[in-house]
């Protein structure tokens, strides 16, 4: 998504990792820079939007898209560790979200 934040045009791009903040430093400078970066380390939106978890208990995340009045506009569960949508698919909803 990082390569891709030209095309999103104003909206906003966050990741978020259940990992204790301090340990977000590391991603943040490997990995997500220059997107926003959250933490929910108790798992709380996980669960709200019905994220599940591996075999192992790792916890699957997903991605979404919220439109500007907070309404869930795209929403991708995940259902293997390694698991995402394509990253035209998340761009486009981007795109159709903004214009709502």
């Amino acid at each position: 998504m990082r390569d891709r934040l030209a095309d999103l045009g104003d909206a906003d791009a966050v990741a978020v990792f259940h990992a204790r903040p301090r340990t977000l430093r590391g991603w943040r400078s490997r990995f997500v820079t220059p997107l926003r970066v959250a933490t929910d380390e108790a798992l709380a939106a996980y669960r709200a939007l019905g994220f599940g978890t591996a075999d192992d208990g790792t916890p699957l995340g997903g991605d979404l898209v919220v439109d500007r009045h907070g309404r869930i506009a795209y929403l991708y569960r995940q259902r293997a560790a390694h698991g995402r949508p394509p990253i035209d698919e998340l761009v486009a909803a981007a795109g159709s979200a903004r214009d709502r």
